[in-house]
């Protein structure tokens, strides 16, 4: 296998695993959001419960965006590898574009962060 096939089977191995990390984001929020709704139409003195819920909700993004920020990383390391491994490949783009590309993980970084920040503000006001 040459570096070139190396370098596009660990991105493929990367984008599948930050594809999970997005997933289990989403997944994880939209249930949490969905029992801080229920705690709240119940009528219920349910204090504690809409406490925990957010702290869950922020402790579960604040972990997965380190995975996103970790996935981020090896795609660099194994970019720098791939361009280093041989001279041809010196000016080889992260991607299609190098900047396309990094503009691309910004929704990924900043979903968990919005996440944080509305879990934040409903654990302090809510």
């Amino acid at each position: 296998m040459d570096e070139r096939s190396k370098f596009e089977e660990r991105g493929k191995f990367e984008h599948e695993l930050l594809n999970r990390r997005v997933t289990w984001l989403l997944t994880s929020q939209t249930i949490l959001f969905a029992a801080y709704g229920l705690s709240i139409s119940e009528k219920s003195d349910g204090k504690v419960f809409r406490e925990v819920i957010p702290i869950v909700g922020i402790v579960l993004s604040s972990i997965i965006l380190i995975g996103i920020i970790a996935a981020f990383i090896a795609k660099i390391v194994a970019w720098r590898d791939f361009r280093s491994s041989d001279e041809k490949y010196k000016k080889e783009p992260l991607g299609i574009k190098t900047w396309i590309t990094v503009m691309g993980y910004i929704p990924d970084f900043f979903i968990p962060i919005i996440f944080t920040v509305a879990w934040s503000y409903l654990l302090t006001y809510g």
